[in-house]
């Protein structure tokens, strides 16, 4: 009888090991796949300089983007548009060309260092936003896992405050 109780305790801890180490999570929450998710505010910054709304789109921002890839070409279509390359190059440049010329500038950095400034911005929200996520998952996971305490192998006891 000794030996049936021994050996029905073993058994059942043994499984009850076993059940633990096959064990699904029941939350779908990877760190890595949240540390993958932050957005490099310098790389946003890079991206809205070089390519218009670039760094809107590496945000996740496609409406935003593509109104500033509209504003931003529009902007390039006239600034191209009143300069005559063989005249000013030559500097015989007509009085209007150049005006026109100098107000698509005077329209075109400031909106450019906005929009620079702006995806910057953007990034940082989102990384913040990610990390006030990351910090409630981790206290779901540490409330559903619970503070456990190990007598031996197989028994834990589990509570919560």
């Amino acid at each position: 009888m000794k030996l049936f109780a021994i050996t029905a305790l073993f058994t059942f801890f043994s499984l009850n090991i076993t059940a633990q180490y096959n064990a699904r999570p029941i939350h779908d929450f990877s760190v890595y796949k949240e540390i993958r998710k932050k957005h490099n505010p310098g790389l946003a910054g890079a991206l809205s300089a070089v390519i218009p709304g670039g760094g809107q789109f590496y945000n996740k921002q496609p409406v935003k983007g593509i109104a500033i890839l509209i504003l931003e070409s529009s902007a390039y279509y006239f600034m191209l548009r009143y300069s005559n390359r063989e005249e000013c190059i030559s500097g015989n440049c007509k009085v209007n060309e150049n005006k026109d010329l100098k107000t698509a500038l005077l329209i075109l950095i400031p909106v450019k260092t906005f929009i620079i400034f702006d995806a910057i911005h953007s990034a940082e929200k989102a990384n913040q936003k990610l990390e006030i996520y990351f910090k409630g998952q981790q206290q779901i996971i540490s409330a559903v896992n619970g503070p456990t305490v190990n007598f031996a192998p197989g028994m834990q006891l589990k509570y919560t405050f």
